[in-house]
């Protein structure tokens, strides 16, 4: 059981489950639209589990941490060091995969995330996108919602309309309302400064504010999808909507980091298996 645990911590803090994740996401694009994802899926899933564990390090190395993860990151992070650099030397063996067109399209995205979690020099302050107030969340759902539906759409040369920017908008207010539960639990130790959306409204505003957004995001899948499709995006929401309600400021450990961060794979799981698709 200890090395059960100690394995599933692994897989939480390591970041391979947000990972998967962002795989799992990308995979659903492409069997919303009937395109192959595969290899998007692949890099992005991949280049997400690079970029959170250096963004990790970072704070590890400036000490903001929690307790816990901070004394978890010390005691691995010689094992995440060889895990990342095997994983960095098979994303430079994928680079060929992508055009040119594609990578420029990265670029915002890579900025936004850039700018969000590294300070920088500007008139003498250390600065970055997370303390403009009210920010975060944005930020965060509209760098992942371009991430795993723009991309895999500029790769398999599909043209964005109507259809395909519904499903973004679509996409957006799903992983805004998967970021609720983390600002909930983060609420009084987040910095006030951030005016995150719980900061602002509240716990109660906030799960009404994510239920309307998940009835959205229900309409629009019923506008443009049919059958198995429209069923699994219904009963994610309602999943969505329970873990939401049942969200607290003082959560289990593992609530967000597993539960409400795991539902994009079991809507993955609903569609690729159930759904027999």
């Amino acid at each position: 059981m200890i090395f059960e645990n100690r394995l599933f911590r692994f897989y939480i803090h390591s970041n391979i489950h947000v990972s998967l994740t962002v795989y799992c996401m990308v995979i659903l694009t492409g069997l919303y639209f009937d395109i192959d994802t595969s290899d998007t899926a692949s890099f992005m899933g991949l280049s997400a589990f690079i970029a959170y564990n250096w963004i990790r390090y970072l704070k590890f190395k400036g000490n903001s941490l929690r307790p816990d993860i901070y004394f978890w990151f010390d005691n691995n992070k010689n094992w995440l060091f060889t895990l990342c650099s095997v994983v960095l030397v098979y994303l430079i063996t994928m680079l060929s995969i992508f055009d040119l067109h594609w990578y420029l399209s990265l670029l915002p995205f890579l900025l936004i995330t850039f700018l969000y979690m590294v300070p920088i020099e500007l008139l003498k302050d250390n600065y970055s996108l997370r303390k403009i107030p009210g920010i975060k969340i944005f930020l965060i759902s509209v760098s992942w919602s371009g991430l795993v539906v723009l991309l895999p759409f500029i790769h398999n040369n599909v043209i964005i309309g109507i259809r395909e920017l519904l499903f973004f908008l679509n996409q957006f207010l799903f992983v805004f309302v998967l970021t609720l539960p983390f600002d909930m639990r983060d609420v009084t130790s987040d910095n006030k400064e951030l005016h995150t959306i719980p900061q602002v409204l509240g716990i109660d505003k906030s799960k009404a504010l994510g239920g309307v957004m998940l009835l959205a995001c229900s309409v629009i899948t019923y506008v443009l999808f049919e059958g198995i499709l429209l069923c699994s995006m219904i009963g994610i929401s309602f999943i969505t909507g329970v873990l939401l309600l049942k969200s607290t400021t003082n959560q289990s450990k593992y609530y967000s980091s597993f539960w409400v961060e795991g539902i994009p794979i079991m809507w993955f799981i609903c569609l690729r298996f159930l759904g027999g698709m």
